[in-house]
């Protein structure tokens, strides 16, 4: 249920914004279960607004956890997209800089 609320939220936010939308989801305190895992990974790859399955938004996971890699390597499955697992929040956003570094068309 946070899950679908979260997506609502970021599909709410997203409608009005043109270009790359990150999402930073900070695992390394989040204690779950595999079942609730489970869940969590068939909601966000219902291709719905919001979800990790959304084109417009790159997802970005900061955890160390063997389940928070687990996670990541199943949403893998479900959408082939980039979902890079990073250490710390600062590795994050240096990782979204670069990103969009990449993305800038030089001006003429």
């Amino acid at each position: 249920e946070i899950a679908k609320g979260a997506y609502a939220q970021i599909a709410e936010i997203a409608k009005d914004i043109e270009g790359p939308i990150y999402r930073i989801t900070d695992v390394r305190k989040q204690e779950i279960t595999f079942a609730e895992m489970l869940g969590v990974i068939k909601e966000a790859s219902t291709g719905t607004s919001g979800t990790t399955t959304d084109p417009r938004i790159m997802n970005i996971f900061v955890g160390k956890e063997k389940m928070a890699k687990l996670a990541s390597d199943m949403l893998r499955y479900v959408n082939p997209l980039n979902h890079p697992m990073l250490d710390t929040i600062e590795d994050a956003l240096f990782y979204i800089r670069y990103d969009l570094s990449k993305r800038q068309v030089p001006q003429q």
